[in-house]
């Protein structure tokens, strides 16, 4: 007797094991890499300046904005690759959504903080008018 189309279909479910997305696993590396670099380009600056000048010194802020576009940029990448990893077919997308959710997320938080900035300058210039 011959086996129905069924059980051949269920065979082959069970034969074939999904491996991780290549991109995903890329996208989750460069995204938790690009986060340490963020507290790394973040904290070291800080602490560099205030332990050497026991203060802020003039060049603080163009180390920040450096290591900031440096980590942005990272995190624009893995972000990419994690929709990229999402969209590949026969492979488990685990990894692409944690590194597009996180990536999304961080994404979203720098909007906001510079929207959130930018909306506290202008409170600024309307309360007290004209500071420079």
């Amino acid at each position: 007797m011959e086996p129905s189309i069924e059980s051949n279909l269920q065979k082959t479910e069970t034969t074939i094991k999904l491996k991780h997305s290549k991109l995903g696993i890329s996208s989750f590396i460069l995204c938790i890499g690009a986060g340490t670099i963020c507290c790394l380009s973040t904290a070291l600056p800080l602490v560099n300046n205030w332990v050497l000048t026991g203060g802020a010194s003039d060049n603080q802020g163009s180390f920040l904005l450096l290591g900031f576009a440096a980590t942005f940029t990272l995190i624009l990448a893995a972000f990419g690759l994690g929709i990229a990893g999402l969209f590949q077919k026969n492979c488990k997308k685990l990894f692409a959504i944690l590194a597009a959710v996180i990536s999304g997320g961080i994404i979203l938080s720098c909007f906001l903080a510079i929207g959130s900035g930018l909306l506290g300058l202008a409170m600024t210039w309307v309360v007290f008018g004209n500071v420079w």
